[in-house]
């Protein structure tokens, strides 16, 4: 119903709002050096185009079986490999054995960590999350082997919640089992930002 998405609430009872204070904008002063640092790009999709049963990034836990866009970090020439032969599944990581995605573009969008900002891209994707297990605190007994039927129930994906300590960005995270489940929309390439000249007085 949001074209950004974002969540929004309707409140009847106007008596039930409490005013705390007013939040007014600030000038943001930006130094040359704090500038160079900047990034110089920006990740942008198409907010309305969702595929047929897909459901839109929520902050609440993905649900058994259902299909979500999600997104995942990489470089060119690694992106044209996947479109080639299709995901592989890390060999581990903080959730072990699997290809690890996020919902939230924001995160992808980070990654590789430490590599060039105009060398990354992103991969939209769609996923049947199968069965999926939250995650949600560093030494978690499934962290690593949730899809291990040795150590109890066999799960698809392993779900990391937003804010949940695990992260340090804070963003949610997800890792599939199987690539099958992961089919490629498209890649979004990073596009320059247009800083406005009067930041760097």
């Amino acid at each position: 119903m949001v074209p950004s998405g974002l969540e929004e609430d309707c409140v009847w009872d106007p008596n039930r709002i409490q005013i705390i204070s007013v939040i007014e904008p600030k000038p943001v002063q930006v130094n040359n050096d704090l500038f160079a640092r900047l990034s110089r790009v920006q990740w942008a999709e198409d907010d309305f185009d969702l595929p047929c049963e897909v459901t839109r990034l929520g902050l609440d836990n993905p649900v058994n079986n259902k299909s979500y866009v999600m997104y995942h970090g990489t470089t060119r020439m690694n992106a044209q490999s996947i479109k080639a032969t299709g995901f592989r599944r890390s060999p581990d990581g903080m959730l072990g054995c699997g290809v690890y995605l996020s919902r939230d573009l924001q995160k992808a969008s980070r990654y590789p960590i430490d590599h060039p900002e105009n060398d990354r891209v992103v991969i939209k994707v769609k996923v049947n999350v199968g069965k999926v297990i939250a995650i949600n605190y560093q030494g978690h007994p499934r962290q690593k082997t949730w899809h291990d039927w040795r150590y109890g129930p066999v799960f698809d994906t392993a779900w990391v919640p937003p804010n949940c300590g695990m992260v340090p960005s804070g963003l949610e995270e997800d890792c599939v089992w199987d690539p099958n489940r992961i089919q490629i929309i498209s890649v979004i390439e990073p596009k320059p930002v247009q800083h406005c000249p009067s930041l760097l007085k």
